[in-house]
């Protein structure tokens, strides 16, 4: 009995309350009839977005400064020479060969200097490659050519380390400036 009794009470307040939420209802939190309390989460206020009205368009370089960085032409950059030297006692000493040695063969330590003329006198890049008798790439070097404020000649000088070589011979130095290949000099390595 007391089983039939709990059924009927929960009818009952099913029933009333389904009646109850059909005549009335209930009005949900941030609906028009009624706000949601505001709640403090201690985050600043952000202004309105800015609509860019007041944003000026990016200026564009003259054609002066828009050439500066681009690549030389052959007209304009000439090569006056490539000069090797060998460290000596009272400084560079100039050569007109450098020496190998050992098995398998080292270079010497030995420099290389570049002469350019450039009258218009940008920065550019400048790369040296040392290329073996088959064509392929030895040494290599890059940086930058400055040119001083008084003169339209630099020289750029790079050290060379000892570097593997698969037999002495005739090498060629590539020289590139400004993404160019500009010219081929001959480098001759003697076995000693």
């Amino acid at each position: 009995m007391m089983a039939m009794h709990s059924k009927s009470l929960m009818f009952l307040a099913l029933v009333v309350a389904t009646h109850t939420w059909a005549a009335d209802p209930p009005k949900l939190k941030g609906s028009k009839t009624q706000s949601a309390p505001k709640i403090d989460l201690g985050l600043p206020t952000f202004n309105a977005l800015p609509k860019g009205d007041e944003l000026k368009k990016a200026k564009t370089p003259p054609p002066e400064a828009q050439r500066e960085n681009a690549p030389p032409t052959d007209a304009a950059v000439s090569i006056l020479g490539v000069t090797h030297t060998k460290p000596g006692k009272g400084g560079p000493v100039p050569v007109t060969s450098i020496g190998a040695f050992g098995n398998p063969l080292m270079t010497d330590k030995f420099s290389s200097t570049v002469k350019v003329k450039w009258p218009a006198k940008r920065t550019t890049s400048i790369e040296i490659v040392i290329l073996d008798q088959r064509g392929q790439s030895v040494m290599e070097a890059s940086g930058a050519l400055n040119f001083r404020s008084t003169g339209d000649e630099t020289e750029w000088h790079v050290d060379w380390d000892s570097s593997a070589i698969r037999a002495a011979g005739d090498f060629q130095v590539q020289v590139t400036i400004g993404g160019d290949t500009k010219a081929l000099f001959p480098l001759k390595i003697e076995a000693k």
